[in-house]
């Protein structure tokens, strides 16, 4: 990857000045280093937002800013993360999300693949998207608009955007094969859904694991086709949070999307977890 996309592509703050300059539409943000900055950030993106690492691993806390004491809490943890010392509160945008594979070659973008992703708290994603007509073709464009700004010329990314009544903006740029994605494009041409495995408001319940049950119930259910947990007896199931931490999966396909889904988040019911 060449040095320029990986910078955009591994600092948030310089691929958002990126996207702006090409008129991308994206959610309001501003850049954070100090305490009377993070103020003035807030003021000009609003409540509720998020406020990130600008440079950080995937995976870094997101912390959820809904006041000045949110700022002043969270503040150190987020600048921490970041080598720079850098952070980015970001608006939290409502709306139909969207998740979408494209693939690069020799400068050449195609959309492989366009989901549904699961509203907050839920994680997951449902395909093929429910949009179609003049919508699925302004996503489709948008994601090709957004792989060339960041200058991929070869290989994969994954593109996530909301739509709303203001319109589509793009949430995120990441590089990457699209695992998830690909799970479910591989179940055509039958629609599929994975939501995945988390704590309270979703199937697993908060603690420490002291039993974890077999598979065999939710593999059994109509439309189930795969399932994993990803814990180990010990571990620590942490409560839900805005990127929280997932633990496995329920993979579910069905006539139409609505129907995996259903099938999926059923079959997520049946995983056996106990914790202390």
């Amino acid at each position: 990857m060449e040095t320029a996309t990986a910078h955009l592509l591994g600092h948030r703050i310089a691929l958002r000045r990126r996207l702006a300059e090409l008129g991308i539409a994206q959610p309001a943000f501003a850049a954070v280093r100090t305490l009377h900055e993070g103020r003035v950030a807030l003021e000009s993106v609003g409540v509720p937002s998020s406020l990130v690492a600008a440079d950080s691993a995937p995976g870094a806390a997101r912390f959820v800013v809904e006041s000045v004491g949110d700022l002043e809490r969270h503040l150190h943890a987020a600048l921490a993360e970041s080598p720079a010392h850098e952070a980015i509160l970001e608006q939290i945008s409502t709306g139909r999300g969207l998740s979408a594979l494209a693939r690069t070659d020799s400068g050449q973008i195609r959309v492989a693949a366009l989901c549904d992703t699961l509203p907050y708290p839920s994680i997951g994603l449902v395909w093929p998207t429910r949009l179609f007509g003049d919508e699925l073709a302004q996503a489709e464009n948008l994601v090709v608009r957004a792989v060339r700004a960041v200058g991929l010329a070869q290989g994969t990314a994954v593109i996530d955007l909301v739509v709303s009544d203001e319109g589509l903006r793009v949430l995120e740029i990441s590089a990457g094969d699209g695992e998830t994605i690909g799970k479910l494009t591989g179940q055509a041409p039958q629609p599929a859904a994975i939501p995945y495995l988390t704590a309270e408001p979703g199937p697993l319940p908060t603690g420490r694991v002291r039993q974890i049950g077999s598979l065999e119930k939710v593999l059994a259910f109509p439309g189930v086709v795969e399932a994993d947990i990803g814990l180990a007896v010990g571990d620590t199931i942490e409560p839900m949070r805005l990127n929280g931490a997932t633990h496995g999966y329920v993979l579910a396909v069905g006539d139409t999307n609505l129907e995996a889904l259903d099938r999926a988040e059923a079959g997520s019911r049946l995983v056996d977890v106990e914790v202390w």
